[in-house]
């Protein structure tokens, strides 16, 4: 999301305005999308090593 405003902020001042309406809402789509697609990533990740770790397949340092 930083990454998202930090762009967005040069692209105000180079884009006209009827543009910007355009671009704003596609990029705003594609951080919520990127951003849903890393957390199941990571939910999944997290749920294999907590299996994992029940199973008895890894010493509680490792986790």
């Amino acid at each position: 999301m930083v990454f998202e405003a930090l762009l967005r902020i040069p692209l105000v001042f180079l884009l006209p305005v009827e543009v910007m309406v355009t671009v704003s809402t596609v990029m705003i789509i594609a951080a919520f999308v990127l951003l849903a697609v890393w957390n199941k990533w990571y939910a999944d990740r997290q749920q294999a090593r907590f299996a994992q770790f029940q199973a008895g397949g890894v010493r509680s340092a490792e986790v």
